[in-house]
């Protein structure tokens, strides 16, 4: 897992009504996300995560719930296009973590 800002749209599926979460962390199995009303494991989502000029849609379910922190969501299905551009993602952060890892401190 990679740390990572950004805003998160999570939806439950069969609900009309997202709430706007702020991504703490992500990885390409899934991501976490911080918000004071976290969905119980195993809800099944739908997400849009948008990272500056990077937008990913997928969809997901909650892993684990932290009350009034914020919910793990495991990636479950996701397009091949957005699955490239969470692949470049990731390989993004690796590469900022590997030379941050090397600078003193």
């Amino acid at each position: 897992r990679f740390t990572a800002s950004g805003g998160v749209n999570v939806r439950e599926c069969g609900t009309s009504v997202p709430q706007w979460t702020m991504l703490h962390d992500i990885s390409a199995g899934g991501c976490y996300v911080e918000t004071t009303s976290p969905l119980a494991p195993l809800s099944r989502v739908e997400l849009t995560l948008q990272l500056g000029d990077l937008r990913i849609e997928c969809k997901g379910s909650v892993t684990v719930k932290h009350p009034l922190v914020g919910m793990g969501i495991k990636f479950t299905e996701m397009s091949p296009l957005n699955r490239d551009r969470l692949a470049h993602l990731i390989e993004k952060l690796e590469q900022e973590a590997s030379r941050m890892a090397g600078r003193p401190y």
